[in-house]
């Protein structure tokens, strides 16, 4: 027969490993009610504003992020956000080098400290103390490459669970950037700016 204390023992681990599982098991859930939203968005926005603003709304509830941009390629060759929540990301531009190279080939990469990033090292100083943490999920890959990235100003906020719902969202892509329409995006960032930063 059991020791008293062993018992004890063996019910708080038990105890522990069904809180994990009712964690997880609302986590799961409330990916789903993520991407529901993220359908309904993408099914009633009708303006690229509105659906850049709706997508970010529904994303904080699952992504622990502050500040968030979709990148495409510019002519010289960088990644510029062609819609940003914030004025002070139209500083961002991301060279070609490693990190993107893997990120074009449709890897989702977290950077648990982007200062220590070659890509992000040479950001403005602003950048760099407002994007500490960056996930970078690919929407297009290939040669021109779409990347939403979503950025926290304090170290390793993102998780390998927030990976996995990431992952989730990327065959949305498509339907995601047809809406968005990313040829509308760079307009003054006056007017629409604050609109989606406002968000």
């Amino acid at each position: 027969m059991l020791e008293r204390p062993e018992t004890v023992e063996r019910l708080r681990e038990a105890l522990i490993s069904l809180e994990r599982s009712r964690r997880r098991e609302r986590e799961l859930r409330a990916v789903e009610a993520c991407i529901v939203e993220v359908a309904r968005v993408l099914a009633l926005a009708e303006h690229p504003y509105e659906t850049f603003s709706s997508l970010l709304a529904v994303l904080r509830d699952v992504l622990p992020f502050q500040d968030a941009a979709v990148l495409v390629r510019s002519d010289d060759g960088a990644l510029r956000p062609a819609a940003r929540t914030s004025a002070w990301l139209s500083a961002l531009r991301l060279g070609p080098g490693r990190m993107l190279s893997r990120v074009a080939r449709g890897e989702i990469v977290v950077l648990y400290d982007a200062g220590l990033a070659p890509g992000w090292r040479g950001q403005s100083e602003e950048v760099r103390a407002r994007a500490r943490s960056v996930i970078h999920v690919p929407l297009r890959t290939g040669a021109s490459p779409v990347v939403f990235v979503c950025m926290h100003e304090e170290r390793a906020r993102f998780e390998q669970r927030h990976i996995q719902i990431a992952r989730r969202l990327v065959p949305l892509a498509e339907p995601i950037l047809r809406k968005l329409d990313l040829r509308e995006l760079p307009r003054p960032a006056n007017e629409a700016g604050r609109r989606v930063a406002a968000h």
